[in-house]
């Protein structure tokens, strides 16, 4: 009973962190904050869920097939550049082919795993033994990157992980949608301050 009532306590613990952690993300998505900011303040909630978790959130570069740590959990800076080489296209590494497929994949034991043969030597020196790999997509569902979870030992995600990487990927997705849609708004507002400053009559756009 007391190992029960120690548990039940851990997950309503966890259960409070977590909706702590989701509510500071969308207040600061709310209040403006940069998106570096929100990113990392996403990793952080994750962490606390998923002690010894490795934390990353991988995006998409434009114009290339290729995804950028936006940000991690501290990481040797080698696996950060070894992850921004992997193409992502289908039969990669799963968290790239997380973003080529648009498909969560799961790899228990990436020593196990063929997809993981080209980083087998990054893996073994680093000991990155799992990695969970979900999605992030936008509003119209297009794939935007990546969040990837990986850990030192093999693991497979219960049913609360594979939650929280739905919630991590979701939240991710509104941050990008909002920053994006700012960017458009101030590039649109600076289109119009252009035209109206270089010309020197009246200039009438049609809606």
């Amino acid at each position: 009973r007391l190992l029960a009532a120690a548990q039940d306590v851990t997950a309503r613990r966890k259960a409070d962190s977590l909706r702590e952690g989701e509510q500071q993300v969308l207040e600061e998505i709310a209040s403006g904050s940069d998106l570096h900011s929100v990113l990392r303040t996403v990793i952080r909630m994750l962490e606390m869920q998923l002690p010894g978790a490795l934390c990353s959130i991988l995006l998409l570069k434009e114009d290339t097939a290729r995804l950028t740590v936006e940000a991690a959990s501290p990481m040797p800076e080698e696996i950060r550049q070894r992850l921004s080489q992997v193409p992502v296209v289908a039969g990669s590494p799963s968290f790239a082919d997380a973003a080529a497929s648009g498909q969560r994949r799961i790899v228990e034991d990436t020593a196990a795993d063929l997809s993981w043969r080209e980083l087998r030597t990054l893996a073994d020196r680093f000991q990155l033994r799992s990695c969970w790999s979900q999605p992030i997509r936008g509003f119209s569902h297009d794939v935007l990157g990546v969040l990837s979870i990986f850990f030192q030992w093999p693991r497979s995600p219960g049913t609360d992980d594979l939650q929280l990487l739905d919630t991590g990927a979701y939240l991710v997705g509104i941050a990008i949608h909002r920053t994006r849609a700012e960017q458009a708004l101030r590039d649109s507002e600076q289109r119009f301050r252009t035209l109206f400053e270089h010309s020197p009559d009246a200039i009438f756009v049609e809606s």
